[in-house]
């Protein structure tokens, strides 16, 4: 039973078809009509199973490829513990067995992936298998069984040097290092032990049987090529290059590709459980560089298998790893969610990087950075996933996503979880295999439909599953596709556990014979004679480009045939095709037509193809990044030590990250822009006094020291008493703060007229709130400036409404509250984060326009004084999270528009387009504690955001009594976890809009309404915008944007919003926004953005940008 509590705290600390009226695109063949009668049986037995080897139910591997190169593809299927088979194509999608005759049935007892690849360079595919073994009675090594020409095979794994023996998952071929010939990475996984659970720093200790391996072939060295006859041997070079080979690697997926576009293959490896994914940079001197953190923010948590394929055909190859996390409701609700806050801080602390379950679809900017962009594209939650092949299956010219699913048993099951963690003291009477046999049938099956997800051009994948001839749950593992009857169009092969192999044929030329392809044959070099690592670029009409490389191993335990096909909807010709070879030589073939397949010979290629740029030209960049230590010296050091989840566990979002931001202002005349930055609790505000060079220089100023306890969240630069300099108002917020605590009292700090500030301590009322922002206007026309204040949370009551503010001022620098009087409907308007002055309608006087969490966005007209909102301002439902707002005229059409800021579509919270959030606020259980009942809609029913346990913490007295375990609580809706009468009078609030916007003012005459909302364009909803700024970057005369923002403030339900590198959109005039990439542009923003703000200086105007628990970054025009 030890065996079970290993295998559970290992997971604990990593932790009707409606379709019908439309044709399927893939029709499943059975075996009858293929002859491929593969079944992958496992018998688990008393010496292996589930609990005694962690990936019993990994299945097995498949690989495609013309084996006696008559123009058939040929398939091979690994059983994990009985015969290998080879079949052999004979046209038409009938198949022969040829596995005896051929001799690669495999030896090993427990076998796992496979690859085809010409190993020896003699034109013949060669196959290579890998295997565990050396492990509780398996025994046998990884194969190599060498073509011989005549559909036979010889074994010479160990002739070769590639006889490893140990736990083996895959093995890629291609050439690393450009010498002419195939080397071997070869991908290995750990079985849990004591060192699997070490710091980051035990990397760096090789572990002989878990570690990965990289291989130099021999064939071609330095000295030159081995002799004819010769057999050359694969050296080990692991330590050399650079590759880790540690006892904590759970090496599941490899992908190879050039991912920078520097031209040489990169290494991209999906590690399950704890393990950071690697991504290995090639060096182009025979090393890499692991280089995951530098270029990805977050990873898969449990990767299983991943895929390298340009989804968006802007040249640059882009990322998907698949995890385990559940599309259905019941499966989520009864399997381990996230890791709970204290594992997921103890891993960080660990030297761990992020990782959420979930797939993620890491989109390449310019081969430089990846953000994640799987929630969004809508492919996030596919259950137990194992392989993802990205390829255009129905030929549109758009790349489909395929993803193989299922497990025998789930041990992620929360019953078994329960069961296992209890068994030590429960059933210690029972022998061992009592328990064991108890303990399996806790793990309920997993069988599950694999899923096929259609490609769009807005990266919004559609799930055609059902319609496309996937509706029936099963167990697949290694996948591959081919074009198995030559007609033009990509089938699909699935290695299943204990039903046959599927093979499901494709009838796009069929169903859309208005969609076109091209097939592309590489005919290499000997010995790389496949052409693999060669890339094939299509261009087509204006500055659009498709380009995939050869790299046959990909998915999980699988490789694909070895050729290219590209789906190019309803093109006719080509205007150039570019093939660039390993070694850069290049070929260039123009009006190339379609529907045909060609074959390209590397000794065609006379052109030198090294630097060549095939992607659409680089813009000049319109920032440089100017930052240095000493440029402005300031350092945001949040209070790590607070934790907004241990007080109230069931809100959503920190509330005391959300600092720092900037008042800028001269305060002192000299002429030039100075600076305010807010200070976290603990942490005083910083006075930074421009000098004549742009540089800034801190002024101690004792008023702000003494104020460290306070959490400054905004301020602003105004004359507050009529003196004619600039006085400092600070907003005083977070959320560590509540009651009558008067550190939530904002401050006043009036100014001597040379940069001296002093706190005018009875110049404001007490206010007892955490508040947002503070925005001045002459509210009563009196010639002075009034303020408004926006209240953000209440402290042990998020969701409350808590107070805003409208400060009215005498003249003299001293304020009483009157928003009662002006604008009762203001006082508790919802959970503020922003708000601005602008005259919304046009009357020559100004509104008041406020924004934030749990909200729509609301706008209060100015009526002499006096203030009321306005209804129904957007014919689109507008509650959100957002987070800024700000108002300028983007069309050129004379009145004021809007752009706002919100969590944007990259979030798990929009299960589907249409998904809503609620947020029901009471004192449940009546305990003096007020919680939050967050529940999303799928279609009419509501169910619960929050587990069983979580709920359950927080009510016990209502949800453990209620429910009893965890089945009966899984899949219920609200109304069957709590009652009506349990709920009656709760604050209820709604999210139904979760993009970033542009809302178009249309000046609401004959009774339409005032606003028209655009969602922004992609890159501004791949994380929560917390900074805007309307500024012209191409000096057009038009307002553009600047953007940034990220939030790590979360649950780890949701996982860090961390996609945003920064926002450029770039106006036409008439408020049509069109991306321009941050990396390419020269502002990319890194970190959590808090503020950007224009800065005069001597030497122009400079864009400031403040960072959460980090310095500033600063960017000048170019």
């Amino acid at each position: 039973m030890n065996r079970i509590l290993l295998f559970i705290s290992a997971l604990a600390l990593t932790g009707c078809n409606p379709f019908k009226s439309e044709k399927a695109l893939f029709q499943s063949l059975d075996s009858t009509q293929t002859g491929v009668g593969f079944i992958n049986q496992l018998m688990p037995n008393e010496k292996l199973n589930i609990l005694d080897y962690l990936y019993f139910y990994n299945g097995g591997g498949v690989s495609a490829g013309d084996i006696n190169n008559d123009g058939l593809t040929d398939l091979y299927f690994v059983s994990n513990q009985g015969k290998n088979k080879l079949y052999l194509n004979k046209g038409n999608f009938k198949f022969e067995d040829i596995t005896a005759k051929a001799g690669v049935e495999g030896f090993a007892d427990w076998q796992t992936g496979s690859t085809m690849a010409d190993v020896n360079g003699d034109g013949l595919l060669d196959i290579y298998v890998c295997a565990v073994g050396n492990f509780r009675g398996q025994e046998g090594s990884n194969e190599l069984y060498i073509n011989n020409g005549d559909a036979t095979f010889t074994e010479k794994a160990a002739d070769y040097g590639l006889d490893f023996t140990g736990f083996s998952t895959q093995a890629a071929f291609f050439d690393y290092d450009h010498d002419g010939d195939l080397d071997c990475y070869l991908l290995n996984h750990a079985i849990h032990t004591s060192r699997s659970y070490d710091r980051v720093s035990a990397r760096n200790f090789r572990n002989n049987e878990s570690g990965d391996y990289l291989y130099e072939n021999q064939m071609i060295t330095k000295a030159g090529k081995a002799p004819a006859g010769k057999i050359p041997r694969f050296q080990n070079v692991s330590e050399r290059a650079g590759i880790f080979g540690a006892a904590m690697g759970y090496g599941l997926g490899i992908s190879v590709a050039d991912l920078n576009n520097d031209g040489w293959e990169d290494i991209y490896v999906s590690n399950d459980f704890h393990e950071d994914d690697y991504y290995y940079v090639n060096n182009h001197d025979g090393t890499f560089t692991e280089s995951v953190r530098k270029a990805f923010q977050h990873t898969s948590r449990f990767s299983m298998g991943n895929d390298i394929g340009d989804v968006n055909n802007d040249g640059f190859a882009d990322v998907v790893t698949l995890d385990m996390y559940p599309e259905d409701e019941t499966v989520e609700k009864s399997s381990l969610g996230e890791d709970p806050l204290d594992i997921y801080t103890y891993k960080l602390a660990y030297g761990y990087m992020n990782q959420y379950s979930r797939n993620c679809l890491q989109l390449s900017l310019s081969g430089k950075k990846f953000m994640d962009i799987g929630a969004m594209s809508g492919v996030a939650a596919t259950d137990w996933s194992w392989s993802p092949l990205l390829a255009d299956y129905d030929n549109d010219g758009i790349k489909d996503l395929f993803i193989t699913n299922g497990i025998v048993r789930r041990p992620n099951n929360l019953e078994y979880v329960k069961f296992a963690a209890d068994d030590s003291l429960r059933y210690a009477m029972e022998t061992s295999k009592s328990l064991d046999e108890r303990a399996t049938k806790l793990m309920p099956e997993g069988k599950v439909h694999n899923y096929l997800y259609r490609g769009t051009p807005s990266l919004r994948f559609e799930d055609k599953s059902a319609a496309w001839g996937f509706e029936l749950p099963n167990y697949s593992n290694g996948s591959a596709y081919a074009d198995l009857d030559n007609d033009g169009d990509l089938d699909l092969i699935t290695n299943n556990i204990n039903d046959p192999a599927s093979l499901y044929r494709n009838e796009a030329t069929t169903l859309f014979p208005d969609n076109t392809h091209l097939t592309v044959k590489l005919k290499g070099d000997s010995p790389n004679t496949f052409g693999v690592g060669a890339k094939v670029i299509l261009k087509y009409g204006k500055d659009s480009l498709m380009m995939q490389q050869l790299m046959p191993t990909r998915g999980f335990e699988s490789s694909v045939a070895p050729e290219l096909l590209f789906g190019l909807g309803k093109r006719a010709n080509i205007d150039s095709l570019i093939v660039i070879w390993p070694n850069q030589q290049m070929e260039v073939r123009t009006n190339v037509k379609t529907n045909q397949a060609i074959t390209l010979k590397q000794t065609d290629a006379k052109l030198d193809g090294a630097g060549f740029v095939y992607t659409n030209p680089l813009m000049q960049p319109l920032f440089a990044d100017v930052s240095t230590a000493d440029s402005i010296p300031y350092q945001h050091k949040e209070n790590k030590e607070y934790f907004d989840f241990v007080r109230e566990s069931l809100m959503p979002f920190k509330v005391s990250t959300e600092g720092p931001h900037l008042a800028v202002g001269d305060v002192n005349g000299d002429g030039l822009d100075d600076l305010y930055a807010g200070g976290a609790k603990w942490q005083s505000g910083s006075l930074l006094v421009q000098q004549a060079n742009g540089t800034f220089k801190p002024s101690v100023q004792s008023a702000f020291t003494n104020d460290s306890t306070y959490e400054d969240v905004d301020a602003v630069f105004f004359d507050a008493d009529g003196d004619k300099d600039l006085d400092l108002y600070v907003v005083s917020g977070g959320n560590e703060f509540y009651n009558k605590m008067p550190e939530q009292f904002d401050r006043l700090y009036l100014n001597d007229g040379k940069g001296g500030f002093t706190r005018s301590l009875n110049a404001l009322p007490a206010m007892y709130d955490n508040k947002s922002c503070v925005r001045p206007f002459d509210v009563d026309n009196d010639g002075d400036l009034d303020l408004f204040v926006g209240g953000r949370v209440v402290g042990f009551g998020y969701g409350k409404s808590p107070n805003s503010y409208l400060l009215i001022n005498n003249g003299k620098g001293t304020f009483t509250d009157q928003i009662d009087k002006l604008a009762p409907g203001l006082r508790n308007v919802g959970m503020v984060t922003d708000a601005v002055w602008a005259d919304y309608d046009g009357d020559k006087d100004q509104d008041l326009i406020v924004a934030g969490d749990w909200m729509p966005i609301r706008i209060f007209a100015n009526d002499k004084g006096k203030f009321s909102e306005v209804k129904s301002i957007t014919d689109t439902p507008l509650n959100g999270f957002y987070q800024r707002i700000i108002a300028a005229d983007f069309d050129r059409d004379g009145d004021i528009d809007l752009v706002a800021g919100n969590i944007g579509t990259n979030t798990k919270f929009r299960k589907t387009p249409d998904s809503q959030l609620r947020m029901l606020v009471k004192d449940v259980d009546n305990n003096q504690s007020v919680e939050q009942i967050i529940s999303y809609n799928r279609g009419d029913e509501w169910y619960p955001l929050a587990f069983k346990d979580e709920l359950g913490k927080q009510m016990p007295s209502i949800i453990n009594k209620r429910f009893t375990d965890y089945v009966s609580f899984a899949g219920k809706p609200l109304g069957d976890v709590l009652k009506d009468e349990e709920l009656k009078g709760a604050d209820e609030l709604t999210v139904n809009q979760f993009a970033s916007v542009y809302l178009e003012n249309k000046g609401g005459k004959d009774g339409n309404p005032q606003f028209v909302v655009h969602e922004l364009p992609l890159m501004a909803q791949v994380s929560k915008l917390f900074a805007l700024q309307a500024i012209d970057i191409d000096r057009d005369g038009d307002l553009d944007l600047l953007g940034g923002g990220n939030f790590y403030g979360v649950s780890t339900y949701q996982g860090r919003y961390d996609a945003g590198y920064g926002l450029v959109l770039r106006n036409d005039g008439k408020g049509n926004f069109a991306t321009l990439s941050p990396v390419d542009s020269g502002f990319q923003l890194n970190g959590e953005i808090r503020d950007i703000r224009p800065v005069r200086s001597g030497q122009g105007v400079r864009i400031v940008v403040a960072r959460n628990d980090a310095g500033m970054q600063v960017f000048k025009s170019l």
